[in-house]
């Protein structure tokens, strides 16, 4: 009976184990998948755009080093950082050489100047010597024709002798007129020469004063002087390289400061593919800079980019638009702290730089017209006609514009007009006017896009636009890059065609070289340095980051979720929807999209609960870290010679 109890007993114990056990056990806490789930949503939309981008300057010109013959020697240059203004010395080289050869070539040309006057004093003796001589031989005739006519009243032998005194006469005065002629001929020969090397000696002594005009280069526009860096030289890998400084010898055409015009500045940014589609020139955006943190300035879309590009070497994996919102330049000085007087200078500046039709474009961008097509025409359709390197117009390098007969560059012809006759130049035109110009270019081209066009049609719209409006420039014979040559579309070209047609007629100021005079050239002075108080203190520095939000719609009342919760299932947009207690895949009909989240037009409705994960995709992560975990459990560290803990391995024992 004793044994029974006790077997009891202890079945009892084990039971009470087990129950104890199983019940711990149950406790422990399962590692379930849960997903990240969302609700959806019926309420407004804001539809925004969020871009970044780079304040740039609207307006800047690259000085070059000028051609004085040879490598030049900067004598004295603008303190780095100091506000500079129309007419300011920016940089002077040494101009010795040139003045050497200037007096050379004064020389030369006086030299031939007297060689000149002697010839043609010699010509002038010669003329009356042989005016004398064929005077003579004249009267030689003469009296030899009135002894013939005595030849009825003495003998024949003398009557003879009349007749061939008259016909020697005759062939004397004959021959010394053609010997005359010939003189003459060979004099003006020698005169022309002579006169064509006074030319040659006019034209060197010109070329050797513009290159000392040159020496000073003056500032074109008011700006703050930027130093370059010094390029010519040939340093290693790794090696700095150091700024452009007084006394460095520069080559020819090398770039050595840059004006920044900082009183009127964009935002340059990128926009995705799908982003682009929602923008519009015009559009208002908000930008917040990183350097003024609560800072709101407001701005406009002022272009958009007509062609993606790529740049690889910000590691941008996808092709962008080039977007450049208009800054509110009063909003962004205040807000960096320029009083009310600095505000109305600053923006007074930048009125004035854009009355001397210096720039108009941030900077040559590839997501405008190709270059194939006339610049003139393209910097009208796209409302910008910017300047490149050069100061000229639409980006072309000197100003260059395609137009008449001879197309100049504002480089070579002293300043960045366009061509010959007419043409934009480094003018702006207005909006009245550039509305017009864009208007008349989406008729020709029946709104295409003008990279999407052949050569051929570019060059017969071109002919168009130039027929119908003087604008363009062409027809004319001489260009506004000569000094005292306004150039205009009536000029020689076709100013009366412009107005039958209601086109704008531009004329175009010179920026280049010759805008200065010699005096104004000779007392140009040094910008003074950046001292504190000044406008520079205040004016914000290209490049500054910014964050730029573009408001595209409010959409009222629709069913919303986040984005996210969007997958791809066989071509068609589905959601996870739950159902009871698990998720279901749920096709829906997708409408417009913010930043995060995108309207559903049909498939949900308001209050289901969806997923932010695909539920097939948890599963197989977990299958997959259940399956690794196992293979981690169940492996055994290895031991020399392939045996294990415990157990009789291959291994010498």
């Amino acid at each position: 009976m004793k044994k029974v109890a006790l077997r009891l007993l202890i079945l009892l114990v084990v039971a009470g184990v087990v129950a104890g056990g199983y019940y711990l056990v149950s406790k422990i806490p399962r590692q379930e998948n849960e997903l990240a789930t969302a609700t959806v949503r019926r309420g407004d939309l804001v539809v925004k755009t969020y871009l970044r981008g780079e304040l740039t300057t609207v307006r800047s010109m690259t000085l070059t080093a000028p051609n004085l013959g040879s490598i030049s020697q900067i004598t004295r240059l603008a303190p780095p950082g100091s506000l500079a203004k129309a007419g300011d010395l920016i940089a002077e080289f040494d101009d010795s050489e040139r003045r050497v050869f200037l007096e050379d070539a004064l020389l030369d040309a006086e030299q031939i100047r007297q060689n000149l006057k002697k010839a043609e004093t010699d010509l002038e003796i010669r003329k009356s010597q042989d005016q004398v001589e064929l005077v003579k031989a004249q009267f030689a005739v003469r009296r030899a024709e009135l002894e013939v006519k005595r030849n009825e009243l003495i003998s024949a032998i003398d009557a003879r002798k009349n007749v061939l005194t008259l016909e020697e006469s005759r062939r004397r005065l004959q021959k010394l007129e053609q010997d005359i002629k010939s003189r003459l001929q060979q004099r003006e020969a020698e005169l022309a020469v002579l006169r064509e090397q006074l030319n040659r000696a006019q034209l060197d002594v010109s070329r050797e004063q513009r290159r000392i005009e040159q020496a000073r280069v003056l500032a074109s526009m008011s700006g703050l002087v930027s130093i370059l860096e010094n390029r010519s030289g040939r340093g290693g890998f790794g090696q700095t390289t150091p700024q452009i400084r007084e006394g460095d010898q520069i080559p020819a055409g090398m770039a050595i400061a840059q004006l920044l015009d900082l009183s009127d500045m964009d935002l340059l940014t990128k926009v995705e593919e799908v982003e682009r589609a929602n923008l519009q020139e015009g559009q208002e955006a908000l930008i917040r800079l990183d350097a003024l943190p609560g800072k709101v300035v407001h701005a406009k879309v002022r272009r958009l980019g007509n062609t993606a590009a790529t740049n690889v070497f910000r590691g941008e994996a996808t092709k962008k638009f080039e977007c450049v919102l208009a800054v509110d330049m009063k909003e962004l000085l205040q807000a960096v702290g320029a009083s009310p007087d600095q505000v109305n200078r600053i923006l007074a500046t930048a009125k004035e730089n854009a009355q001397r039709g210096v720039g108009g474009g941030p900077r040559p961008s590839q997501s405008g017209p190709d270059p194939g097509f006339p610049a003139a025409v393209a910097g009208a359709f796209r409302g910008a006609g910017g300047p490149g390197p050069g100061g000229g117009a639409t980006g072309f390098p000197g100003g260059a514009a395609p137009s008449g007969a001879e197309g100049a560059s504002g480089q070579r012809r002293g300043g960045p007009g366009g061509g010959p006759g007419g043409g934009f130049g480094g003018r702006q035109m207005t909006e009245e006017q550039r509305e017009q110009m864009r208007q008349r270019m989406q008729q020709l081209t029946g709104g295409r896009d003008p990279s999407s066009l052949s050569a051929e049609e570019r060059q017969q719209i071109f002919q168009q636009m130039r027929q119908s409006g003087g604008g363009f420039g062409g027809g004319g014979r001489r260009g506004a890059g000569q000094e005292g040559a306004p150039a205009s579309g009536a000029a020689e070209g076709g100013g009366p065609a412009a107005a039958s047609a209601g086109m704008p007629v531009l004329s175009f100021q010179r920026t280049g070289a010759n805008q200065f005079s010699a005096e104004q050239r000779a007392n140009a002075q040094l910008p003074a340095a950046a001292h504190e108080g000044s406008d520079v203190d205040i004016l914000l520095r290209p490049g500054l980051l910014a964050d730029a939000e573009i408001i595209i719609e409010n959409i009222p009342n629709v069913v919303h979720i986040p984005y996210q919760a969007v997958f791809n299932q066989g071509g068609n947009p589905i959601v996870y929807a739950l159902n009871r207690d698990r998720f279901e895949p749920r096709r829906v009909k997708l409408g417009q999209r913010s930043e995060s989240q995108i309207v559903i037009l049909e498939g949900l409705e308001e209050g289901e609960t969806i997923a932010l994960e695909s539920p097939d995709a948890s599963a197989q992560q977990d299958r997959a870290k259940k399956k690794k975990k196992s293979a981690a459990g169940d492996g055994q560290p290895a031991f020399p010679g392939g045996g294990t803990p415990g157990g009789g391995g291959g291994g010498p024992r």
